[in-house]
């Protein structure tokens, strides 16, 4: 996902913080061969992957990614999640994360570690570790924004990681702020997308709170996948003025194909996965993907919310929230 192999750079400047990743996935090896590719070329000096799946799976995934000398890979089939909750039968996306963010912590010896998915790929014009570099020492967690990767109106939605664009969130435009922040966006989803609006109220199909780092050593009171609490605040965004330095942000592929997404989808209705409490966009894509599948006609569906049509990418890039995503920023 970078425009660049960082690692020589990486290696000649001492001041550059180094940087982990921590993730609970599960997904294919080819899927986790891309983000392990990806984290390499940025420079991360290890990934800690959990896979969450049956043990045969997780040999398989050890065995495919043994190349990579700086992955570490950890099974988490049923019985490891029995045993870290008892009492429930599927535990939440975040149950699981909370259960492995400690010891995550605990095995770091990078500056820094980040949590994010399979899906999410830190983009930039230099290291990321510049960035952390310019951070006070008292600063124990930071956040990067996220865009979402989208299908433009040529592109191919069957082809992995073939989204040609990345589209923000509403809360990024200058207009959508302050008392009347609820009534623009609104309007501007009404306008954009129509009768899917109500899926599209954030102006994102995924998530839009970003991802997050923390410092070596730092133990928060509480955490999201999103976001980590210390003394019941927040760790804040990137400061503007070092984001806009190089770019720094995460690319969010919550569709890396029609098919992958099929997959995700018709986990979430049969109830196999549990994603715990969901926004209001999120229940209304959950009912949209239920009837589409009922009608036969999922496709159409997914190119609803995860495409953009001639129109939307007119207005969306007039109001500066889609951009063209360039090739050699999309995994192969």
């Amino acid at each position: 996902m970078f425009t660049a192999d960082f690692r020589d750079e990486i290696a000649k400047d001492d001041s550059i913080d180094s940087f982990s990743v921590t993730l609970c996935a599960r997904e294919s090896v080819s899927v986790l061969r891309a983000f392990v590719e990806h984290y390499q070329l940025a420079g991360a000096e290890q990934v800690f992957l959990y896979i969450d799946d049956t043990k045969e799976v997780s040999d398989e995934v050890t065995e495919a990614l043994a190349p990579y000398g700086f992955v570490t890979v950890q099974g988490c089939d049923e019985a490891f999640w029995k045993e870290a909750y008892p009492d429930e039968k599927v535990p939440s996306l975040p149950q699981k994360q909370e259960a492995l963010r400690d010891r995550t912590i605990a095995m770091n010896t990078s500056d820094w570690l980040f949590f994010c998915d399979a899906d999410e790929f830190i983009v930039g014009d230099r290291p990321i570790g510049v960035a952390l570099a310019q951070l006070p020492d008292d600063m124990k967690g930071v956040r990067l924004k996220n865009s979402e990767a989208v299908w433009g109106p040529d592109d191919d939605v069957t082809q992995p990681y073939g989204s040609g664009y990345e589209r923000f969130s509403f809360g990024t435009h200058r207009r959508l702020k302050g008392p009347k922040k609820k009534n623009w966006r609104n309007l501007i989803a009404m306008l954009v997308y129509g009768r899917d609006w109500r899926e599209m109220i954030k102006g994102t199909a995924g998530h839009s709170m970003g991802k997050h780092f923390l410092r070596r050593g730092a133990y928060p009171d509480e955490s999201t996948s999103h976001v980590s609490f210390f003394d019941g605040q927040p760790v804040p965004y990137l400061p503007m003025r070092i984001q806009k330095q190089h770019n720094w942000h995460v690319v969010h592929f919550d569709a890396i194909s029609f098919g992958r997404w099929k997959d995700k989808w018709q986990g979430r209705l049969s109830g196999s996965t549990n994603t715990g409490p969901v926004g209001e966009s999120r229940v209304a894509q959950l009912e949209a993907a239920r009837r589409a599948f009922q009608k036969g006609n999922p496709q159409r569906q997914f190119r609803r919310i995860y495409g953009v049509n001639r129109w939307q990418k007119r207005i969306l890039t007039r109001l500066r929230l889609l951009g063209q995503l360039p090739r050699e920023a999309r995994p192969e």
